[in-house]
């Protein structure tokens, strides 16, 4: 029986990082994946939707946005595959299971033992108990990107989170019809409040109606399509829609385990170096209690072969920003105002317009903002919220200054080029 120094159980964005990097470090490792490389992110999550919003952007149709997509993918997916075997990791094609620490089994009938397993096996749509939510015309997000080339004139959105909204606004630039209906007060409710009523003001402005403070009743079959019963107000309401997606979140997926590890809803507990409860079983990314995102799961990659090399992690995790990839974007990093006072900070908030901007006005986005949230007393920067064309790429300066204990002052100093969106942020720290 072959012996492993490292074991990845999945080969999305945790796996993949995990495998390449332990291999260059020089651990003898061992990735097992049950479907296609890149996991939910580069197949049916993030890559794909992106590239469908660029193309929507284009003009292009919705079967010429998927098959432009669906090129993007393949390429990243080659590029995956590359990256493995440049790194000598070696790639077993399966479903695997751990029946006691240290030893993997898969479907195909490889069978390994390995000094550390860790557990990269990502997430999945978690859909709610509604009534309905199973008929032919309700689908998760994987089901929904999979069809999207026919995608038909009238859409139902559950979910008024990161997923459901990036959703909305492709299919309304694809000239569809679209509902979004949210459960709490407001969409995007994670995020920075202005930021949230930003975004609904634009979504609107395309077109789509969003039912937020609405519960779901049920759904129905109804002809070709389906209608979506909600109370909103204590009234109820209906939407008829060719198509339901369900978008209200996803919940961590485990391979068969024969013994048992720590658990949070579902979700397996790791400390600062992704160890689980159990001596040589580690784990990364959306498997794990906290932040779903690809980025965090990265990280935690990194910090994870860090530990099996003896060394400090090199990420603070708890540090991950986060975006949406709207017209304009939104993105976010550390703590807004309302917490940081929360929390005992004589927080200042410094914000400024993205309206004289001069790239804001070239590009034609409309209102955009920029804001810093920062210690009183020390100038420490404290967390950011931007809505901006580029507020995903804007957005790392922040993290970076977060990082490394940087103050309003600190980042006074930087010379931005012109025009720029970034130079808006010379206006923020003057």
């Amino acid at each position: 029986m072959e012996h492993y120094q490292s074991a990845v159980i999945g080969a999305g964005p945790g796996g993949l990082a995990a495998a390449v990097y332990g291999a260059r470090r020089g651990l003898k490792t061992v990735i097992v994946e049950r479907g296609q490389i890149g996991g939910t992110c580069l197949n049916q999550g993030c890559i794909p939707t992106k590239a469908l919003l660029h193309a929507g952007s284009e003009g292009l149709s919705p079967a010429e946005g998927k098959s432009e997509a669906d090129k993007t993918v393949e390429l990243l997916r080659n590029g995956a595959a590359d990256s493995l075997r440049r790194a000598k990791a070696v790639l077993v094609s399966s479903a695997a299971s751990i029946p006691e620490p240290g030893h993997v089994v898969c479907a195909d009938g490889t069978e390994f033992t390995a000094d550390s397993i860790i557990i990269a096996t990502g997430s999945q749509p978690s859909i709610p108990p509604i009534e309905g939510a199973h008929i032919s015309e309700a689908v998760d997000s994987s089901r929904f990107l999979a069809d999207f080339a026919s995608l038909p004139a009238r859409i139902a959105i559950i979910g008024g989170g990161v997923i459901g909204v990036e959703f909305a606004e492709l299919c309304a630039r694809c000239g569809r019809k679209v509902t979004v209906i949210e459960a709490l007060p407001r969409i995007l409710a994670n995020m920075d409040r202005e930021i949230s009523q930003s975004i609904a003001l634009n979504l609107r402005k395309e077109g789509v109606e969003c039912c937020t403070g609405a519960s779901v009743q049920n759904i129905a079959e109804s002809g070709n399509g389906a209608v979506v019963t909600f109370t909103k107000n204590s009234q109820e309401k209906t939407v008829e829609a060719d198509k339901v997606l369900i978008a209200t979140g996803r919940r961590a997926v485990l391979p068969e385990i024969g013994f048992e590890l720590k658990k949070e809803r579902g979700a397996l507990v790791t400390d600062r170096n992704c160890s689980t409860s159990v001596p040589g079983i580690y784990a990364v990314g959306d498997c794990t209690k906290g932040v779903q995102l690809a980025h965090k799961a990265s990280a935690d990659a990194v910090n994870c072969i860090r530990a099996l090399c003896g060394e400090k992690p090199l990420y603070d995790t708890s540090l991950v920003p986060a975006c949406v990839y709207t017209s304009p974007e939104a993105a976010s990093v550390g703590i807004d105002a309302d917490t940081a006072r929360q929390l005992g900070y004589d927080a200042v908030v410094k914000k400024a317009m993205l309206t004289g901007n001069a790239r804001t006005l070239i590009s034609g986005s409309g209102r955009g903002f920029v804001k810093a949230v920062a210690d009183a007393q020390t100038g420490a920067i404290l967390g950011a919220q931007i809505l901006a064309d580029r507020a995903s790429d804007m957005i790392d300066e922040f993290t970076a200054a977060i990082a490394n204990k940087l103050t309003l002052d600190d980042l006074s100093h930087v010379i931005r080029p012109h025009p720029t969106y970034v130079e808006a942020l010379n206006e923020l720290f003057m």
